[in-house]
């Protein structure tokens, strides 16, 4: 029999958090703890020690940033998932930059929530402790695409991404767009290569068309598309696995001078 996966749950509104509760429950989680406290999710974390924390940011007695920060510092760190109603852009990127695995915007998709839990525990099984570096560029990964627009609800933007950790892991994928981005998408349900396609092209053409910013500019300067007036989905893939390389070199470099 499968291993039921562990989480503790902390929001401060009862009626969400039981409702929370009982979905997942009934989804086949093991709920180790429900608080509504901040210092009291850190104290079960500390104690239960849970696979996963799904938190609201606004909690009393600590609040979510805080609890984020000594989240992060414990020896197993749980993997937490952001579910808030407080979405400004440097909240998230705040957020992120402080550990977050995923952060999903209130109201959420319920369902869709069950495999944002799975696929963190998945992820942070393949990465050892001592090995901060695949962590570090899923993070990066994960900014700049909130920075550029994306939505963070949206499967596009889960696809990109997954797509871009492995542009990173090997470049040549870009020249087999379908066999070596789409097809391995195939295997978790996502119907076919055209509906992978159509949900990367809708994330990407909503933030230029919803959130356009400076650094889409930057970033991308002459590749977007006249037609669409957005990038294609593999210049879009292919200029952030090599912004994210780019940025991942420099800091490695900064360390090295440290040293």
């Amino acid at each position: 029999m499968e291993e039921r996966i562990r989480l503790l749950l902390a929001d401060a509104d009862e009626n969400y958090r039981a409702l929370l509760k009982d979905f997942l429950e009934t989804s086949g989680f093991e709920i180790l703890a429900a608080v509504g406290n901040g210092m009291e999710a850190l104290h079960a974390a500390q104690q239960k020690k849970p696979q996963v924390v799904l938190m609201e940011l606004i909690l009393p007695g600590l609040e979510g940033m805080g609890l984020l920060e000594h989240l992060r510092r414990e020896q197993c760190a749980p993997q937490v998932l952001i579910l808030s109603q407080w979405t400004r852009r440097d909240v998230v990127r705040e957020a992120l930059e402080r550990g977050a695995a995923y952060f999903i915007p209130k109201p959420c998709d319920l369902p869709a929530l069950l495999g944002r839990i799975r696929a963190s525990v998945s992820y942070g099984a393949d990465i050892p402790p001592e090995d901060n570096g695949e962590l570090q560029a899923k993070r990066l990964i994960a900014q700049t695409l909130y920075d550029l627009g994306l939505s963070p609800s949206s499967s596009g933007t889960d696809l990109a991404q997954a797509m871009v950790q492995i542009l990173l892991r090997n470049p040549e994928a870009i020249r087999q767009i379908d066999h070596a981005l789409y097809r391995p998408f195939l295997q978790q349900g996502r119907r076919d290569t055209g509906y992978i396609e159509h949900a990367l092209r809708y994330a990407i053409r909503e933030a230029w068309t919803k959130n356009a910013t400076e650094f889409q500019s930057e970033l991308f300067r002459n590749t977007v598309r006249r037609e669409s007036g957005s990038p294609s989905n593999g210049v879009f893939l292919a200029v952030v696995a090599e912004y994210v390389r780019m940025q991942l070199h420099h800091q490695d470099r900064q360390c090295s001078a440290l040293l």
